[in-house]
Order: structure tokens, then sequence, then C-alpha cells
């Protein structure tokens, strides 16, 4: 599942009593997407298996003399665990790293997420139970989930995609251009995670934002960014930094769209540079000059483009814009707006 189809029905999850677990490699935006409750009006406590033993999910016990004199012990939850009981208003319990957590403490956690109990106290209504954890195969630490625990959650496995990690790209101020026009380029760059005993990383969605960030900082130096997604990767996204500041000035085409030099359109990296630096220029105001520039261009190269200036634009007119609207009823048989 992409994890823009579990956002989009997440507010729909949330309504549920089940408790929901997504699964899939390292650095993918899991925990991310999940957290995406709190702009949905959720509050939401984290969990860490693990680093929790079994008893952290029953409380700490204590005894106490009944009215008649007769000896008693009961359990007094956890700060955390009484928030969950005491919880007056939307509230997700997030318990990332699952898979992570020993056999023991997530037998512990059963009968949280199926009686919605706390050593004889139950959980508010208005708790969600919501997890995550990699596979055992990611070498991540995780030997599995219990049956018992598996079965008491829906699963969901994220998949990686290129329009959802762009479409966030271009949502953050700071995400330097080239790093998503890259990856439209190297699409299979994006998460090409490979376990390993190397102490060195790999490319992932989250290795490649922390390699924006690298760069939004002035860092362009090859050991810097290899530390980000690994000396191949790195090596290559400099190769195409180099090819995506010689280009054609981008504002001088939006100047000129119709008159402007097109790249060899045997170049494709050259294309897809170009491309990215237009949708990063894109605004209501450049919308005209942007389709008049893709006419000019091979079909596949423009949709590619508009595709990223919507992802750019999601909260201005951009979309709305007479030349945009033109050009969507034109190419709609290519491209299916969101």
């Amino acid at each position: 599942m992409r994890i823009s189809k579990f956002i989009e029905n997440y507010p729909k999850l949330l309504e549920l009593s089940r408790a929901v677990v997504l699964v899939a490699g390292p650095g993918v935006g899991k925990t991310d997407a999940i957290l995406t409750a709190r702009g949905l009006g959720w509050d939401v406590l984290l969990f860490h298996p693990s680093v929790s033993d079994p008893t952290d999910f029953k409380g700490q016990p204590y005894a106490f003399a009944t009215p008649e004199g007769e000896a008693k012990a009961r359990h007094l939850p956890y700060e955390d665990l009484d928030k969950l009981i005491k919880a007056d208003r939307k509230t997700v319990a997030f318990f990332d790293d699952m898979g992570q957590g020993a056999p023991a403490t997530q037998a512990a956690m059963m009968q949280l997420f199926l009686q919605r109990e706390v050593a004889g106290h139950k959980i508010s209504e208005h708790v969600r139970f919501m997890g995550a954890t990699n596979r055992a195969e990611d070498k991540a630490g995780v030997a599995s989930m219990i049956e018992p625990l598996k079965g008491r959650c829906k699963l969901l496995h994220i998949e990686t995609d290129i329009d959802d990690w762009c479409d966030w790209a271009y949502e953050q101020e700071w995400m330097p251009a080239e790093v998503p026009s890259f990856l439209r380029f190297k699409t299979e760059l994006l998460n090409a995670f490979v376990p390993s005993r190397d102490i060195t990383n790999t490319p992932t969605p989250r290795n490649w934002a922390s390699l924006g960030e690298t760069v939004n900082a002035g860092m362009t130096d090859l050991e810097l960014l290899a530390g980000d997604v690994g000396q191949g990767a790195a090596s290559e996204f400099l190769a195409f930094r180099e090819v995506y500041m010689d280009l054609p000035d981008p504002d001088e085409i939006l100047k000129n769209p119709e008159t402007a030099e097109v790249p060899d359109k045997t170049k494709p990296s050259v294309m897809y540079a170009l491309m990215g630096a237009l949708s990063h220029r894109s605004r209501p105001g450049t919308a005209e000059a942007i389709v008049k520039y893709l006419a000019r261009v091979p079909k596949e190269m423009s949709v590619l483009c508009m595709k990223d200036c919507f992802a750019k634009n999601k909260k201005g007119g951009f979309k709305n814009h007479a030349s945009v609207t033109k050009w969507c009823l034109d190419n709609q048989s290519i491209m299916s707006l969101a």
C-alpha cells in the first residue's frame, strides 16, 4: 500500500477499534505517516516496545487492606498507561518498532490491543492503537511478531512511491529542487535499501531527505553525502547536480517560453533536471509560461513537470489557472488529476 493511500484512509481507520500496524523496511515514512494523526486533531502517545519490559504494561503492584482488614494487591498503571485509561479526547497510542520488542513484551501488549485493559483498568473509548515495524529480512533487530499479537492487528504493508515522495519533498521549503529532480530521473534509487553488516548507509526515502538537508546547508562534498545514501548513489547525485547547475537559465525560459532553448531530447538527465527546475519555480504567476514551454518538450516530460507543479502548489491557485486547466483537458487521457 502506498503511504498516500494509507493517509487518505487514515481518518476512517481511526474510527475502527482494531489496531493498525504499518509494515515496511527502514526509512520509508511509517512513523511520519502515523504521526499525521496530530493534523487530524488526535493526541499521540508514543511507546517503544523495544525498550520496554513486560511488566511495564501491567503497572506497579501495591498492597492494601480492605475495610474488613483483608490484605489485597493491585496494580497502579504507569503514567502513559494511566493517560490511556483517563483519556477524554481522541488519542492515538502509537507503538513504534513493535517487532523489536521481546516476545514476552509483545505478549504483555495483547491485553491492550484486544481486551483494551491494563491490569483490570479499562482503556478509554477515545483511544486507538497504531503500530509500525520493520520486517525480519531488514536486519533491524526484528525476529517477528508473535502470532496472537499479529492476529489482533490489521497489518498494512507499505511500499515506496516516487510520486508520494516528490509530493512530500515539494512541500518542504528547504528541499533543494535538484534532489526530487534526480529521483525522478533515477527512480530506482529512491529506495535501494540493502541490509548489510557493513557500517554504511544505502538509499531510502528518509536518507534522501537527510541528503537534502545536507545540500541545503551548503555541503556537497562526496564523503558527506555518502554518509546519507552511500558512495554510489551520492556520486550519481553529484553528477546529476552538475548537469542541473549548467542548465539553461530557468528564469530566462519563463520570460521567453516560446523561443527559449529546448535541451537535446536524447539527454534525459538534462530534461529531467530542467523539468525539476521549472516545477520548483511554479506558481500562479508563472503558470502560463510553463504551459507554453511544456508544449515544446516531449509529452512524458511535460506530464512529469506538471505533476510536480501540482505537488508544489497544493495551496495555491496554479492548478486553477486558465492555461493549466486547458493543459489538463488536452492531456486528460495521459494524466489523472488528484
